[in-house]
């Protein structure tokens, strides 16, 4: 197994527990599991496999909650220059990419916390 796959899923249960909000102080552990599933998703995609999106979105997550949001942007709008490659899933990528768009915008107006994030992004445990 990719060790990449490894240190994320130990860094998800680190940061989010058994919940869905991260604990208070792991603002490096956040970026550091954004920079592992961006990573491996880029990876994946670049092969054509279309499990590079959850991937992807676990990327955003982790992006959003640590506050990076600009940088979660950035990757939504390379998400929607590459879901051409990937026809026969496109809708629903791009339906997956607007609800991280409207998560995002929601979470960066305010400060309070944010709504759910969306269920694509919540990984299983292996």
């Amino acid at each position: 197994m990719d060790p990449r796959i490894h240190r994320a899923q130990k860094l998800y249960w680190e940061i989010y527990g058994t919940g869905t909000t991260p604990r208070a102080g792991c603002l490096d552990e956040l970026v550091e599991m954004a920079e592992l599933h961006e990573g491996i998703a880029r990876d994946r995609l670049d092969q054509g496999d279309g499990k590079g999106w959850i991937d992807w979105y676990a990327a955003l997550t982790a992006l959003g909650d640590a506050g990076r949001i600009e940088d979660a942007r950035r990757l939504i709008a390379e998400g929607r220059r590459r879901v051409d490659a990937f026809l026969s899933s496109k809708a629903a990528i791009e339906r997956e990419l607007s609800e991280f768009e409207s998560w995002l915008r929601t979470k960066a107006g305010t400060n309070e916390p944010a709504p759910p994030r969306p269920q694509s992004s919540i990984p299983t445990r292996t």
